[in-house]
């Protein structure tokens, strides 16, 4: 039943329906979580699951505490190179990149570049990770690439922003 309605939530979601795509994928989760426990492959793949569907309906916020909270799980009990491991740590990328999006108060722009060096850090050691272990053609592969040059586009602007106004301003001749 659990891979019939994962199966459902992704077509939910294909088709639009990303409201009742993330409350199937929470439903999912808990019963994942509930009868496997919390360390099993199955449980941190719902994870990513629900992840991506809070990362798609704009709540970065609690996709991110949720993937951190993951992040040792994953680690220990699936090991550093395997895909869901490497899947969970760039959607934790992903939702450091989009930090602040779904909460009412401004991050700073300090923050924010602290955030985009973390991101682009993990983001970098999962290409290299999944390169070495599922080649170049391998989607996890090209999504990695793909997120990373997404996270240094969204650093080198910060950098730009942050430059700019820290540039002192010119006296003029009169």
């Amino acid at each position: 039943m659990l891979i019939a309605k994962a199966n459902l939530a992704v077509a939910y979601s294909r088709d639009g329906r990303e409201g009742e795509a993330l409350l199937m994928e929470r439903e999912i989760y808990a019963k994942t979580k509930e009868i496997y426990g919390e360390e099993s492959e199955d449980s941190i793949s719902t994870v990513n699951n629900l992840a991506k569907s809070l990362l798609e309906a704009a709540l970065h916020g609690e996709a991110r505490t949720l993937l951190r909270d993951y992040l040792a799980v994953a680690l220990r009990s699936l090991g550093s190179d395997h895909q869901e491991t490497l899947t969970l740590r760039l959607n934790y990328a992903v939702a450091l990149v989009y930090e602040g999006d779904d909460e009412d108060e401004e991050t700073d722009d300090e923050q924010d570049r602290a955030d985009y060096l973390e991101a682009e850090r993990i983001a970098a050691d999962v290409v290299r990770r999944a390169f070495l272990v599922f080649g170049t053609q391998h989607p996890l592969t090209i999504e990695a690439q793909d997120t990373l040059r997404e996270v240094r586009d969204e650093l080198a602007a910060t950098e730009r922003k942050l430059t700019l106004r820290t540039r002192p301003k010119r006296a003029r001749d009169d």
